[in-house]
């Protein structure tokens, strides 16, 4: 029997969350490709997304939507990942976000045309 791949440390962090901090775009598919859960979230409510859009990692951020990570998880700030991105400044993150495929499904509309990317 192997170690539990979705098993927190004391602050919440999931190898997951360490992949999507690092950038380990090996390790995440891995983990991935296994099931770990996606939408984990620490203590502080970030999830892997999150995270990957806080550091600045681009194709971790990829992979995590390619898999199904959702673009709707609140942390405790009550952001999402794409807010987390806009306010690090990560741009390539945000446009990385806004043209996946997913970002466009009908939930997402709604805070598209509420938020401050879209000036009129």
């Amino acid at each position: 029997m192997g170690a539990d791949i979705n098993s927190p440390d004391i602050v919440g962090w999931t190898p997951l969350l360490w992949a999507a901090k690092a950038g380990n775009l090996g390790v995440a598919e891995l983990l991935l490709e296994r099931g770990v859960i996606t939408d984990h979230v620490d203590i502080d409510g970030n999830a892997a997304l999150h995270v990957a859009a806080h550091f600045n990692q681009v194709e971790t951020t990829r992979i995590l939507m390619n898999y199904g990570a959702s673009l709707q998880v609140l942390n405790k700030r009550g952001m999402t990942c794409l807010d987390v991105a806009m306010e690090a400044q990560n741009n390539e993150v945000v446009m990385v976000i806004v043209k996946h495929q997913r970002y466009f499904a009908t939930e997402h509309l709604v805070y598209l045309f509420s938020s401050s990317i879209v000036q009129f």
